[in-house]
């Protein structure tokens, strides 16, 4: 049997991007040391559907690559951003 999908009610997708925003806040302030940051990576992963997880990968790395840190996508979260984030 395939494993169980994340709920992706309002407060489990609020519960995913915080997860999110603390696991990268937390590598960029360690030198991208995932040791440093294995429970808040742990959580991430459990929290956030793989897909998101893949996606949310993706930009981070993107964000990395032009030198800038991460920023959340997302106006909800403790982390978010209060505008929408624009292309």
């Amino acid at each position: 049997s395939s494993a169980p999908k994340p709920d992706m009610t309002a407060n489990s997708r609020l519960g995913c991007y915080n997860a999110r925003d603390e696991y990268f806040i937390c590598l960029e302030n360690n030198g991208d040391d995932q040791a440093k940051c294995k429970e808040l990576g742990k959580k991430y992963t459990t929290t956030c559907s793989q897909t998101w997880v893949k996606y949310f990968d993706i930009q981070r790395e993107r964000l990395k690559s032009q030198g800038l840190k991460w920023t959340s996508p997302n106006m909800e979260g403790t982390h978010g951003t209060h505008s929408p984030q624009r292309p």
